[in-house]
């Protein structure tokens, strides 16, 4: 790899690590709250003339607290593995392998965003009341509500990066492949038309009369 490729890699990985990094830090909040809240439902405290709505919003906050612990280890662990190969330059240097790896690992990331994203945004929402009576205040509902909606946001945004950067390097590829056929053409066809002008003067040269 030349060291200009290098520099580029090396200013793109830790940039999607760091983003990385943030959304494992929302998640862990996330998390957080999604376990004291989900504790609270449990209490012997809470009124019993609502445990239908208990249960339920304690179901919704063990599946948000699955969802958002998932999502943090395993964007905490992509950050690490890009700040990782970031200041072991040598090894994007030395192996090819280490940068699609890290482009594959973004993409299928982009996936698991997209979808642990919509997931927590599906379950949290309709339940703002249940937050409030367990004390939570509208801003931990809006932080897992949007959070979620940014979440699975960033990961479309991802996708769509992804294609977008695919289908421009297949049509670099490709015309890059079509000026070197023509290239390669134009240089047969003047190799041919100077062995032809070769062939020619040689023939006239032989038909001289000797001194």
């Amino acid at each position: 790899m030349s060291s200009e490729y290098i520099v580029r890699l090396r200013l793109t990985i830790p940039f999607f690590s760091i983003l990385s990094l943030a959304v494992a830090i929302l998640n862990s909040a996330n998390a957080y709250f999604a376990l004291i809240l989900r504790d609270r439902a449990r209490s012997d405290h809470i009124d019993t003339t609502d445990d239908i709505l208990d249960n339920q919003f304690q179901s919704v906050q063990s599946k948000a607290l699955s969802d958002t612990v998932a999502t943090a280890l395993i964007n905490a662990a992509f950050a690490i593995y890009g700040a990782v190969i970031t200041f072991h330059p040598r090894w994007l240097r030395e192996n090819d392998e280490i940068a699609r790896t890290f482009g594959l690992l973004q993409m299928t990331l982009s996936f698991v965003m997209i979808v642990t994203g919509a997931y927590l945004t599906d379950h949290v929402n309709g339940y703002q009341t249940s937050f409030e009576k367990f004390g939570a205040n509208d801003s931990i509902y809006g932080m897992m509500y949007y959070g979620g909606v940014a979440q699975a946001a960033y990961g479309s945004v991802l996708v769509f990066l992804a294609i977008t950067v695919v289908v421009l390097v297949f049509t670099y590829d490709h015309y890059n492949m079509k000026r070197y056929l023509a290239q390669v053409a134009a240089s047969e066809a003047t190799m041919t038309e100077v062995a032809i002008e070769e062939a020619a003067a040689s023939s006239g040269g032989k038909g001289l009369p000797h001194v």
